[in-house]
């Protein structure tokens, strides 16, 4: 049977009108009672599991802030500061189109006085180790804000709901936090509908995820990416204020980022390294012959 703490939170969760909370915890309290073997008692519990209440940023009544992290704690992990956006390797275009970005953020309160807002649902897509989450990185830095990435371990869940309601959790996590949010590889959640191999619960969990883009209003920034956009769901894509393409990297263009990032560390780029540095084919490849160089130089002579 379910824990007296677990059963706790969820009375307390009840009398202090904190839906989003008690939908969370009744649905782990369902999950523990299958895991257990308790099938009968987890499909009746199920079945009660109903959305009759309103919604908790409709109430007043509890933080979804709070609720989320009290009860999903692993669903979004915070990431360590970057450089600044001058630091990275950007396509001409995309830099003066991020500028323009940073720039409406900063004069947010000028543009909603004549009823408009700062463009805030951003797509980046491209090959792997190309820069678009150090790019979402770099964007919190200029602007303040802490990052948080979506872990989609915790984001999607076995039974059938589960995955909407945390997606929509972590939408009204944006709009009460100030914060860069970073859905880190969308089409996990975000694939072409009406795929014949696909459940149909999948394309309930795309519609859930376009509906939360109309709905929802970050305080922040949403950032979504992708190594494989083609694979998205058209309307998907339509919910972005901006699209931008991040092409792989030339071979100047990643011995120019090695060089900054060299420096940066005190480190020298000698011949052997700099020819490891040639056959690097993105940013990440060289991010890792540059720590291996630097790990080398810590414990030499060690």
């Amino acid at each position: 049977m379910a824990r007296i703490s677990n059963l706790a939170k969820l009375f307390h969760a009840v009398s202090t009108r904190d839906w989003t909370t008690s939908r969370l915890l009744a649905e782990e309290i369902v999950e523990a009672e299958e895991k257990a073997g308790h099938h009968g008692a987890a499909a009746r519990l199920r079945g009660a599991l109903v959305q009759t209440g309103p919604r908790a940023d409709e109430t007043g009544g509890g933080q979804p802030l709070q609720s989320l992290l009290a009860v999903q704690p692993d669903l979004l992990t915070v990431l360590p500061p970057s450089g600044p956006l001058s630091d990275v390797t950007l396509p001409q275009k995309a830099r003066v189109q991020l500028d323009e970005v940073l720039r409406e953020h900063r004069n947010k309160s000028r543009l909603l006085a004549h009823a408009l807002s700062p463009r805030s649902r951003l797509f980046f897509h491209g090959p792997p180790g190309c820069g678009k989450t150090l790019t979402a990185r770099a964007l919190g830095t200029e602007l303040g804000l802490p990052v948080f990435v979506v872990r989609f371990d915790a984001l999607v869940g076995s039974y059938l709901g589960q995955t909407s309601l945390r997606i929509r959790e972590v939408f009204r996590f944006a709009e009460v936090r100030a914060c860069v949010v970073l859905i880190d590889e969308i089409d996990a959640v975000g694939r072409r509908r009406g795929k014949t191999t696909d459940v149909g619960e999948l394309d309930r969990v795309v519609i859930s995820l376009m509906q939360q883009f109309d709905l929802s209003h970050p305080a922040g920034l949403l950032v979504a990416t992708s190594n494989i956009p083609d694979e998205l769901d058209v309307a998907l894509l339509r919910r972005f204020d901006l699209t931008l393409e991040f092409p792989a990297p030339s071979s100047a263009e990643i011995l120019a980022f090695a060089g900054r990032e060299a420096s940066k560390r005190g480190i020298r780029l000698i011949n052997g390294v700099r020819h490891e540095l040639a056959s690097a084919k993105t940013f990440a490849d060289a991010e890792q012959i540059l720590q291996v160089e630097h790990r080398r130089i810590l414990l030499r002579g060690v």
